[in-house]
């Protein structure tokens, strides 16, 4: 999930604007950069123009992102199978958006195991 937030937050900072991924704190502070649901909002938005299997990349990613927060947040002590499902897709959509957003092959170096 880290991954695809930097991914898509990358995306959003090159192909949109830098505007998209920065907000200011609420007290009027430094900004910082906002929710990984609010950025991928933007970048659905952007890019199902173009493709829309990328609404598919965006609902496995919800999912993932929901069994990550109850997992996490609620300390569930066993996985729902279909969780290795929603990875295994996950990692394969990243592979295939990083190539094509930024024609960087990771699969291609011999250090990265995934």
């Amino acid at each position: 999930m880290n991954a695809w937030e930097l991914l898509l937050k990358a995306y959003a900072y090159t192909k949109i604007g830098n505007q998209v991924i920065y907000e200011k704190n609420k007290k009027g502070g430094k900004k910082h950069t906002k929710s990984f649901t609010t950025i991928l909002e933007s970048v659905e938005k952007e890019v199902s123009v173009k493709n829309r299997e990328f609404k598919a990349v965006c609902e496995n990613l919800r999912m993932l992102d929901e069994y990550r927060n109850q997992y996490i947040h609620f300390a569930d002590k066993k996985l729902d199978p279909i969780i290795f499902m929603l990875i295994s897709k996950a990692v394969t959509n990243y592979n295939f958006y990083i190539t094509q957003w930024f024609n960087l092959k990771i699969a291609e170096n011999k250090d990265l195991i995934i």
